[in-house]
């Protein structure tokens, strides 16, 4: 088995990643359901901060 080294934030990351990812059980209105819920927290986190929202033009791959 080869090993793996990442970069320093890496594995944070991959945490993100598979957060983000498609739940096998999830169908697409779950899926997309459960991001803008992830979404509206993160950005009424950041407003309770007194920081700017979030953008949210990130895209799935």
């Amino acid at each position: 088995m080869e090993r793996l080294t990442l970069p320093l934030g890496g594995a944070a990351a991959v945490d993100e990643y598979l957060e983000y990812r498609r739940r096998p059980e999830e169908d697409d209105m779950a899926f997309f359901e459960r991001r803008y819920q992830e979404r509206m927290k993160m950005e009424k986190a950041a407003k309770w901060k007194g920081k700017a929202p979030l953008p949210s033009a990130t895209k799935p791959s």
